[in-house]
This record gives structure tokens, sequence and C-alpha cells, in this order.
């Protein structure tokens, strides 16, 4: 096989620990080759994040090179035949070339070889499949290089077949699609995952969050969510409607909003969304807490008259948060189609993030501990909020006495 075109073994590629890998792998006629992402993302002039190796060896010989050489390692997927180095820090996956036997769309029996065109049948993607030895020359299978220069993503041989090997990969397909392509989705992609659209309910939500998370943070992403959503694939995912219009309009005016942000702008518009992502996403506590916390400011802010008052969102901000408050002017700015106005940011960012009311000083001035203390201080605070968060001494004094007063009836000071 006749190497296409040479990457540039910079960065990561360049690791000494890496070819000193590569060459212990390569020994006596075998072959150790970089492939997938790296060999992509090197060539595109992307970043590279991993660095995977694939191998002639079987895992056991491995397993045996690398103990005599001193290498650590884990044998994290012997099965599939993959093994886990560690060298100077960094971490490499090595895998042996191999075919699928048996799949059941979730998992796939293997049978090892030392076929580098029968192993790159196998993967996913054209452009997944694409190899380079220690010095960097492509090695190009199944015709990967031709569709990464047209930005072009595309099944390995009949994407049915490739897609029912592993259900995820119909998933994998849209975010590929939203990160790498600039031309017409593949049709036949298209087709094939319409046929096998029921695969996605086998498909664990911990996987479907990883490449959701992925997906949404890809330059085509809305281009690609209006495909799914068009081929009614976004309840199976999301479970709650998607607002496109809303996220598309987010992002021409805060292009850098994170995954989660961007998530919010699509999906949440009250605070039990949130809940149904935590199950459909697995969302983690924190990430469930930000979007519940966005939900309830989406929902005031929908109650409030137009055009926002400065003084309602450092109300809003002081309740909830100013993280949350910020999130919501982007997303309701989004919705509605205008620029949030300055005023607001600096409101949001300017609300007091602490209250001055404290049941200690409460119990000082001889109120008895319990509930009460409680019912006061939310008096209080809510009196601050309606009067703009003054600072100064005597007006707290006075925002205090008022609530104080007011509750003062079952009150027992000491004499």
């Amino acid at each position: 096989m006749t190497p296409q075109r040479r990457i540039s073994m910079t960065g990561k590629l360049a690791e000494r620990g890496l070819h000193r890998l590569l060459s212990l792998l390569a020994r006596d006629g075998e072959q150790a080759l970089i492939v997938g992402g790296a060999v992509r993302n090197s060539l595109l002039g992307l970043p590279v994040d991993d660095v995977d190796i694939a191998t002639s060896l079987e895992p056991n010989v491995v397993i045996d090179r690398l103990t005599n050489a001193g290498m650590r390692y884990v044998p994290t997927g012997l099965e599939h035949g993959t093994v886990t180095v560690l060298v100077d820090d960094h971490k490499y996956e090595v895998t042996t070339f191999r075919e699928d036997i048996e799949t059941d769309g979730r998992h796939a029996t293997v049978r090892f070889g030392r076929d580098l065109t029968r192993d790159a049948e196998r993967r996913d993607f054209t452009i997944n499949a694409l190899y380079a030895d220690a010095s960097g020359f492509v090695l190009d299978p199944v015709g990967g290089m031709d569709d990464l220069v047209a930005r072009r993503v595309r099944f390995i041989g009949d994407p049915r077949t490739r897609i029912r090997e592993d259900y995820l990969r119909s998933l994998r397909f849209f975010r590929f699609t939203a990160r790498y392509s600039k031309d017409e989705t593949d049709t036949d992609a298209l087709t094939a995952i319409d046929a096998e659209r029921e695969g996605l309910a086998t498909l664990s939500r911990e996987r479907v969050r990883t490449e959701i998370l992925k997906l949404i943070d890809a330059p085509r992403a809305v281009y690609v969510l209006r495909i799914m959503a068009h081929r009614g694939l976004v309840e199976p995912v999301f479970g709650v409607p998607l607002d496109l219009d809303g996220l598309s309009r987010m992002l021409i005016r805060d292009p850098g909003a994170d995954a989660m942000l961007r998530i919010a702008a699509l999906t949440i518009h009250k605070p039990d969304d949130a809940m149904t992502l935590r199950t459909m996403l697995r969302l983690s506590n924190p990430e469930t807490e930000r979007l519940s916390k966005l939900g309830q400011v989406l929902m005031q802010l929908s109650a409030l008259p137009r055009p926002l008052n400065p003084k309602e969102i450092r109300k809003i901000a002081f309740r909830v948060g100013r993280r949350a408050t910020t999130d919501a002017l982007v997303i309701d700015a989004g919705r509605r189609d205008v620029k949030v106005a300055s005023e607001l940011w600096l409101a949001a960012g300017s609300a007091p993030t602490h209250s001055p009311f404290t049941g200690a000083a409460l119990i000082k001035r001889g109120i008895a501990a319990g509930p009460l203390v409680g019912t006061i201080i939310r008096h209080a605070e809510t009196a601050w909020a309606d009067a703009d968060f003054p600072s100064d001494p005597e007006s707290l004094r006075s925002l205090m006495a008022e609530a104080i007063t007011r509750y003062s009836g079952p009150v027992q000071t000491e004499s």
C-alpha cells in the first residue's frame, strides 16, 4: 500500500514515549500505526487530543513486549484486543488489528488478525480509518483521504451493516457531520439511520450523553439537529421539544457558549425540563441544578413586562444567582431575537450574592432562636430587594427594625 500523504509529527505526535512505543511494537517486521482521530485531526490542522495505536501483534505479545521493556500498562479491554500503555505520563490505547464476527448493536465479538485493510473495514467512517507510521506517512485503505479533503462524512461499506454493529454509530454520524462536514449530508447514511432508528432505544443513556454533548458543541450543530428533528429523532434523545431557532440566534451573538448553555437554549423553558434531561442525558447534580435554576429565571423573565427593568433583574439574580440570570438573559434574548441590553448585564453582574441580615444579629437583638428568625430575615430581604439593595448601615437597620416590628407579637425578648 502506497502512503498518500504525510502528517506533521508535532505536539503530542512528537512525544518521545510515543515513538519508543511505536518502535517497540514494530520490531521484527510487525506493524504499529497511529490510527483514527489523531491522523484525521492532524491532516485538518486541528488539535490532537488522544493518540491511538493499531498493531498486528496479538494482545498477549503486546503485553510481553511491554513487560520486557519495563513499560507500564493496563489491560483495559483484552477481549477486544486493547491495552492502555502509560509512558512518561501519557496514555496510549494499543489495539490489535481485528474484525467483528458477531455483534448485537451494542457489543461485538472480535477476531484478531494481521490484515490492515480488514481492520479498517470494521471501523465506522472513512475519515476514521486513516493510519500513519512513525514517520508520519499516511495509509488509506478505504478512501478516507478523498472524503477528508471534501469534508464529507461517509460510512465504510454498507451503512446499515455498520449501524447494526453498533447503534451508537447513528448518533456518531450526526456528531461527525456537525464537526467535520461542509457539504450536504450523506443520503445513504440518512436512509440507513431511518431504517435502523429503533436501535437507538437500546443504547445506554451514558453513551448517548457523550455523543450529544460533543454534537451540541460542534460548528454545524444546529444544521444537524434540524435534520434529526425532521426525521423524528429528537424525542428519543432529549425527551423534550427543541427550540432550534432560539439556539441558532443565541449562537450568532454568543458563539463561545459552553455545551450546557447550548443544551439549555435548546431545551429549557421551566425547571421541570431539567429533571427530564437529567434522566435522558444522565446529567450530574451540578448540571441539573444549573439547568433547573436557569429554568426558574426563564419563567420569571417570561412573566415580566418588556423592556426588562434592571432593578427586577437584580432581584432575580439575588434570589437565584448571577450565573443563572446571565445565562437566562442570553437564552431569552436569542428566543426573542434581540440583544441583551448592557444595563441588564450590569444589573445581573452587580446583584448582591449574600444577605446582610443574619440570625446571629437577630438573636443579639432579643429574638429567640427558631423558625421566627428565618421569617423575619426573609421579610427583611424582600424589603431590601424592593428598595434595590441599599448598602448604607442606616437603611439596613431600618429594614431590619421594620421586619422585627411586623412580627413582634409572638416574639419574646429578654428583659
